[in-house]
């Protein structure tokens, strides 16, 4: 599966109206008749917009951000006498060289935790990310022990 994920504008509305009803039907078919804890079309393209805000803060220009992920989770947490699962929808949303894609949706029970999200970068991006984090700091060596004699 790949998704195109485009954000809505007002000068291609057909194209965003097909692009939903693709997204909708990916969900479906993996959500069936459940509402409640599961990921919407919203979700999906709101997923992606954080993505692309995420690795802006991380300093990655945006011709190094193709093949970065963003795993999201549906569902809030619930009180922890809450026993039962509940079933909710996990999918991947990846960068491409200029959009995001979404390239896997499924089915999952959670229980009282709930959902999340999580960024995946490539090694290259990684690398990016802690060399500007490292700009901002240094490491102190620890000072040697004195053995007793």
């Amino acid at each position: 599966m790949r998704l195109k994920i485009t954000y809505p504008t007002t000068h291609d509305l057909a194209a965003n109206i097909k692009i939903n009803a693709a997204l909708q039907a990916a969900l479906d078919s993996v959500n069936g008749r459940a509402s409640n804890h599961t990921a919407t079309v919203s979700d999906i393209r709101d997923q992606a917009v954080e993505a692309e805000v995420r690795l802006a803060d991380l300093h990655i220009a945006k011709k190094d951000r193709h093949g970065a992920q963003r795993v999201y989770t549906s569902g809030d947490s619930v009180p922890g006498a809450y026993k039962w699962s509940r079933k909710a929808t996990r999918f991947v949303v990846e960068r491409g060289a200029t959009d995001w894609y979404l390239i896997d949706v499924k089915a999952v029970e959670i229980y009282n935790d709930g959902g999340g999200s999580r960024m995946i970068l490539t090694q290259a991006q990684s690398d990016i990310a802690h060399a500007k984090l490292s700009e901002g700091f240094a490491v102190r060596q620890p000072a040697p022990v004195a053995v007793a004699a």
